[in-house]
């Protein structure tokens, strides 16, 4: 985790008083008090500026003078000299940021106005140290990290108001491209720490829906009886929510088209008070700077962990097999479908648990009325990992399974992968790929390809715009077994990537296609 720098600073001009301030990390339910600067005492309520701690309860308002720097028992006490004891005690309160926007840079956060930073560095997925800030109304401005603070800001927050003698996390979400958009551009949300006593073996958490692709969304505990936060907007918020300590937890974010994702949450620690944000980009593997979507779970002394997705498999059906229904292999019920009717050149998704040893996936006629019909195509899958995105597709009799690994750090150009998915009784040559010109291959982007193989999983760079994709028996440039016209609308974009699968079911050589299965949307595309 990155943890930036701790400093105290006024809201009067939003100047900075005392730098590098550290402030104590605690449990909200922690009675004892902590001395900080700023004159707060120990077990007796707030001093004076420069006087002597009150007996009982709190010193004067914030900002109030005080006779000699005495706290008084009474809210407000005596307007006296303010020259000998200095104005009373301002009210304070402590904040932490914790970074949830995936498409944001690292940051540096200032008072607004101010050209010193309060927090550095603060980059997606962290969360910072408390800093002690004045009660009232604060605004920020936030650079890119490392930026000259005399540049502007790339944004700045509206007025957040702070109570006095209250810890708050500041969750930043929101998309940072499009920061005036109301309903999902960037922004701060000031969440104040008002937990609840955690019930007996459980953790007590405030969700968080930060997710910006996703309106209203409930979260639900697999195998409870009902759905147990319904209805959380974007943005918003549900407090105390008890969730069970010491073994882990299924969990599926859900709205009213189904399932959205599923997660498992790690044993949790009795007693703990956490902020559980959901946020990410649906649709994408974990990975930067795909940045899919995961939850966010910030404890109450700022140690961060990430919960990833359970592994996606994106299955397409080109065999001859017919329309099909697919099963993991010991849970075919017919309510364990995982995709039901997949038709021939169709795009079905799923998720399945993590394994290091994969499952056995089942296609079954759709008409069947449960998992346990005589298979038409049958296929282990690879090791599966959380966060992950997986390729799948149905050739002959088989299931094939391959891990999407694109590079994702050339977003100027287009990524290609291919895939022998040809049904092996149709085209069982070794293959060579590349662009066509005059019904031949120009050049060759991946040579050899064998049936049922696929090239390097990084994939290989081409430049975005038309493009005539054509596979041919390796060696030979003509004649081709099978191409693809990319032009129009059709044709690869920078940032794109791509499986390109060739495709066939039987020896006549009109039957061969190339598919690209584009993994650079949310759910993946197929054309």
């Amino acid at each position: 985790m990155n943890k930036a720098n701790t400093r105290f600073f006024s809201l009067a001009g939003l100047s900075l008083m005392v730098a590098l301030a550290p402030v104590a990390c605690s449990s909200d339910d922690d009675d004892d008090n902590t001395n900080t600067t700023g004159g707060t005492s120990s077990n007796g309520g707030k001093s004076g500026s420069a006087g002597t701690s009150g007996s009982a309860g709190k010193s004067n308002t914030a900002g109030t003078p005080s006779t000699g720097g005495t706290s008084g028992n009474d809210v407000g006490g005596d307007t006296g000299d303010a020259g000998a004891g200095g104005g009373g005690p301002v009210a304070k309160t402590r904040l932490r940021v914790v970074h949830a926007s995936p498409n944001a840079p690292a940051v540096d956060i200032y008072p607004k106005g101010s050209a010193t930073a309060a927090l550095e560095g603060v980059a997606y997925g962290d969360a910072t140290e408390f800093i002690e800030v004045d009660a009232g109304e604060i605004a920020f401005d936030l650079r890119e990290a490392g930026a000259d603070p005399t540049d502007a800001p790339a944004f700045t927050t509206a007025d957040i108001d702070l109570n006095g003698d209250v810890d708050y996390t500041i969750v930043a979400a929101g998309d940072f491209s499009d920061p005036t958009d109301d309903d999902v551009g960037f922004r701060l949300l000031p969440l104040e720490h008002d937990f609840e006593a955690a019930a007996a073996g459980s953790a007590v958490a405030r969700i968080v829906h930060a997710t910006s692709a996703w309106e209203t969304v409930d979260l639900d505990i697999v195998g409870s009886p009902d759905v147990d936060v319904p209805g959380i907007d974007r943005f918003a918020d549900e407090d105390n929510v008890m969730l069970p300590s010491g073994a882990t937890i299924d969990i599926d974010f859900e709205n009213t088209d189904g399932v959205l994702s599923k997660l498992v949450l790690p044993k949790l620690a009795a007693k703990s008070e956490l902020f559980v944000i959901a946020t990410g980009n649906p649709g994408f593997p974990f990975r930067a700077p795909a940045n899919g979507f995961a939850l966010l779970v910030v404890d109450q002394d700022g140690k961060v962990s990430w919960v990833k997705e359970n592994p996606w498999l994106h299955v397409v059906h080109v065999s001859d097999i017919g329309p099909t229904d697919i099963y993991e292999s010991t849970h075919e019920d017919a309510d364990d479908v995982l995709v039901d009717s997949l038709e021939s050149e169709t795009l079905g998704a799923f998720q399945l648990p993590a394994s290091n040893t994969g499952f056995t996936l089942r296609a079954v006629d759709d008409s069947a009325t449960s998992g346990s019909a005589t298979a038409l195509a049958t296929g282990e899958t690879s090791t599966l990992a959380v966060g992950e995105h997986y390729l799948g597709y149905i050739a002959g009799n088989t299931i094939q399974t391959i891990h999407e690994q694109f590079d994702l750090e050339q977003p100027n150009k287009v990524l290609l992968r291919a895939v022998h998915a040809a049904k092996s009784t149709a085209i069982p040559e070794t293959l060579d790929i590349g662009p066509v010109v005059s019904d031949e291959l120009k050049s060759t982007l991946f040579a050899g390809i064998e049936p049922a193989a696929s090239a390097d999983e990084e994939g290989v760079a081409i430049n975005p715009g038309n493009v005539i994709l054509g596979a041919a028996a390796t060696t030979t440039t003509a004649p081709l077994l099978a191409q693809k016209t990319l032009s129009g609308d059709d044709a690869p974009i920078k940032g794109e990537t791509d499986f390109v699968l060739v495709t066939g079911t039987t020896l006549d050589a009109d039957s061969a296609n190339i598919w690209l299965v584009n993994t650079s949307v949310a759910g993946w595309s197929l054309r």
